[in-house]
């Protein structure tokens, strides 16, 4: 149980560090194309027991022109 809850916590994080790599590279421009927005970057669970179930959704939007692929979403 622990092990999920871990993995999942770092599934989280990983993928809040690839939108906000890829944030950064598109910058702010609204030029033609997919862009992304996230409801927020990160999200603190704050101290957690053993055996505790965590959840936590980030919205995802497509803010651009075209439709937005995520194509990859991992974790470390």
């Amino acid at each position: 149980m622990r092990g999920e809850v871990v993995t999942h916590i770092k599934s989280i994080v990983l993928f809040v560090l690839s939108v906000s790599f890829f944030l950064s590279a598109i910058g702010t421009s609204h030029a033609q194309g997919p862009e992304i927005m996230v409801s927020e970057e990160e999200y603190d669970f704050g101290e957690v027991k053993q055996g505790d179930v965590l959840e936590h959704t980030f919205k995802v939007f497509n803010i651009g022109t075209e439709t937005l692929v995520i194509q990859k979403v991992t974790s470390s």
